[in-house]
């Protein structure tokens, strides 16, 4: 199924990453990285970027960096989440009623016809063919995960990895997310 088409993009090579959101290619440019995780298993020096061009005035660079080449090509631009799980959330959930919702003490993706929240999790990470998320501590992500199981809510996660048995908390990167989830996998359960 083909869920999106990104026009106007180019092959770049990963050199370096010298902060967070910021990557350097091979020619010297710098692009944005929209995915705060490590990626240190997918940003190896030389691998092969895809880069999109994009403008705005209070943008450091003009570039964004959208995918890593590892065996596949790994989609890393969190950005385009939300567009993508639009595709897919009516077939597995049902209908879509509003978007970016404020929920307890956070801000959910979405919020569906029935009244669950929904929130949105792209996973990078894989290990032995076991997507593992997150690939960093992520209080932001707890708290969604939290909040989430309190109001009886969904979670989507997006896995970017091919070919993939499952999908698992990674307790080792981030207890307290892994005890998250397990709050939530109870609540479901009752």
């Amino acid at each position: 199924m083909k869920i999106m088409q990104i026009p106007g993009v180019e092959k770049a090579k990963f050199k370096s990453r010298p902060n967070r959101f910021l990557v350097e290619l091979g020619d010297g440019r710098l692009a944005h990285l929209h995915d705060p995780g490590r990626l240190r298993e997918l940003l190896v020096p030389g691998r092969e970027l895809v880069v999109k061009r994009v403008k705005g005035k209070a943008r450091k660079t003009d570039l964004d960096v959208l995918a890593v080449k590892s065996r596949y090509w790994v989609f890393v631009h969190s950005g385009y989440h939300p567009r993508i799980a639009e595709k897919l959330i009516p077939g597995l959930f049902g209908p879509i009623k509003a978007r970016e919702v404020k929920l307890g003490s956070s801000r959910v993706d979405f919020l569906l016809e029935d009244g669950r929240p929904l929130e949105v999790k792209g996973c990078t990470l894989m290990k032995d063919s076991i997507a593992l998320f997150p690939d960093a501590p992520t209080e932001r992500g707890t708290r969604h995960v939290l909040e989430i199981a309190r109001h009886r809510g969904a979670l989507l996660f997006l896995v970017f990895h091919p070919p993939v048995r499952e999908l698992r908390p990674n307790c080792e990167m981030d207890p307290k997310f892994c005890e998250a989830m397990k709050t939530a996998k109870r609540r479901a359960l009752k």
